[in-house]
């Protein structure tokens, strides 16, 4: 039986190191493959820059032959001129038109005597509709917070001005009108 034990605790304690060597060796690969990522990044960089620099000098040898030829061939470098005179009368005719414009614009909001708070003037609109509106609302709760007092004080006088009273004080006054017209004969 303790052989048995002993035979368990070693099994397991093969499959825990099997399992940490698995493990470690995961680890090992995914730290290759970061090397070996950073490694090909630096080449990369290396690489671009020199093929960027190769580039720069093709460039700026076709630059140079394609002038070359352009001077060289009397319609190229008459139609360069003329394309560069073309761009530069164009860019003239943009600017005056743009001006020419801008002009008349003013020119028609002055006309017009159109402010440019005009443009914000819908803004302003709403503002004060929405202002008015609370202050509508305001007004209407003040104005049913009033009328139940007034009902009230209305209430009042009316109970005392009841159907009785009045017919009671208009005969009593009727009486004293009478006696003081009859002690003045």
């Amino acid at each position: 039986m303790a052989a048995a034990k002993k035979k368990s605790r070693t099994a397991g304690a093969v499959d825990t190191e099997t399992a940490r060597k698995i493990w470690l060796a995961g680890v090992g690969a995914y730290g290759r493959a970061f090397d070996n990522a950073r490694d090909q990044i630096g080449k990369l960089n290396e690489d671009a820059s020199s093929y960027f620099e190769e580039l720069v000098a093709r460039g700026e040898k076709i630059e140079s032959d394609t002038r070359d030829h352009i001077k060289s061939n009397e319609r190229l470098s008459k139609a360069a001129k003329q394309a560069s005179s073309l761009s530069e009368k164009a860019e003239h005719a943009a600017g005056q038109q743009r001006e020419f414009v801008e002009t008349r614009m003013a020119n028609l909001r002055e006309t017009l005597e159109m402010p440019m708070g005009v443009l914000t003037l819908g803004r302003k609109i709403r503002t004060l509709s929405t202002q008015l509106e609370e202050l509508t609302q305001d007004v209407a709760e003040i104005k049913a917070s009033i009328k139940p007092a007034k009902k009230a004080a209305a209430k009042k006088t009316a109970a005392k001005r009841s159907p009785k009273n009045s017919t009671k004080g208009a005969a009593k006054r009727t009486a004293k009108r009478a006696a003081k017209k009859s002690a003045k004969k």
